[in-house]
């Protein structure tokens, strides 16, 4: 009568001891996701992401305020590196583009300051050769001293010339006017201010009382 009772037997018993084993691993895993659910409840967030050094074109340099700016916000969206890396090379892009046109722009300007120059009809045309030596000749003996390499060698040019070089003014057909006419002021070893060069600078007395002293 015990046997059948229980008609299982055994088996029975170990299907009921799999039973709670099974209902101990959901309980376990329920556990874990609702210890989970309440960490990422608490602002727990997951540490950021740390990116590597990211690629810039060849001849360029990693703008580091536009990184600093970049970062936290590819951090907070989770950004990959390759994602992240996407980006920086769209803004390198467009620097590489507006440089372009920032180029193009003042060689264009400097051509046309320069052909004004060699066209205008006191400085220019068959008179610009000349107008260039002047030029030179004012630069070299009202300009700073020229640079000088390591062993005191003259470098051929000096602070002056290279602001005018670099700004690109020195080829402003008003610039080149005003130089030309200093230098040719020197190549005529005169200056237009009652003397001669090489000749000490006059007194008050000298302008106001130019004959006194004279027999």
């Amino acid at each position: 009568m015990a046997d059948e009772a229980n008609p299982g037997g055994e088996e029975g018993s170990e299907a009921g001891a799999g039973g709670d084993e099974a209902a101990v691993a959901a309980k376990a895993a329920e556990d874990a996701a609702a210890a989970k659910a309440a960490e990422e409840g608490n602002g727990k967030d997951p540490a950021p992401i740390q990116y590597e050094a990211f690629q810039m074109p060849e001849g360029m340099d990693v703008d580091a305020d536009a990184l600093a700016g970049f970062q936290p916000l590819a951090q907070e969206h989770k950004l990959p590196q390759d994602v992240a890396q996407k980006f920086v090379d769209v803004y390198a892009k467009g620097l590489q583009v507006q440089a372009k046109a920032h180029a193009e722009a003042w060689t264009k300007a400097m051509g046309e300051w320069r052909a004004a120059a060699e066209a205008d009809p006191e400085i220019g045309g068959d008179k610009f050769k000349e107008t260039e030596a002047h030029v030179a000749l004012a630069l070299k003996k009202f300009g700073p001293p020229n640079h000088k390499d390591e062993k005191g060698n003259d470098l051929g040019t000096n602070p002056l010339q290279e602001i005018l070089k670099v700004t690109g003014t020195g080829n402003h057909v008003e610039i080149v006017r005003l130089l030309s006419k200093v230098g040719k002021i020197l190549a005529d070893d005169t200056l237009d201010f009652g003397r001669h060069l090489g000749e000490a600078p006059k007194t008050r007395a000298d302008i106001l009382f130019p004959t006194q002293g004279q027999q």
